[in-house]
């Protein structure tokens, strides 16, 4: 018996899949980025997804995207970030540089 998936919801688990991988590929960058003295914690990549979810539910849909990911990377890490006094940036700044730099996923 095979179970019929339709393609909305494919789509949706695809997205969903994306921007979880969005979120835990973005923390783990900050945390090997030189310019940190500490980086944002496996806890900050499950509230970077929940606000990726609820941002999504506000825009009247059921799945994550990866702009939702990026939109929402600076407000909820940044804070969590400690920048080394020769990064000569903020921890913003950083945390920017990183989503930039991160590939969008297919």
């Amino acid at each position: 018996r095979t179970q019929r998936i339709s393609p909305l919801s494919s789509r949706r688990a695809a997205a969903s899949a994306a921007g979880e991988a969005g979120c835990s590929s973005t923390s783990a960058t900050c945390s090997a980025a030189s310019p940190v003295m500490r980086a944002a914690s496996p806890r900050a990549s499950l509230d970077l997804r929940r606000c990726a979810q609820a941002a999504a539910l506000l825009a009247g849909r059921d799945f994550v995207t990866p702009s939702d990911v990026r939109s929402l990377a600076v407000p909820v890490l940044a804070h969590r970030l400690l920048a080394a006094p020769r990064a000569g940036a903020t921890a913003a700044e950083i945390v920017e540089s990183v989503v930039r730099s991160e590939p969008v996923p297919d």
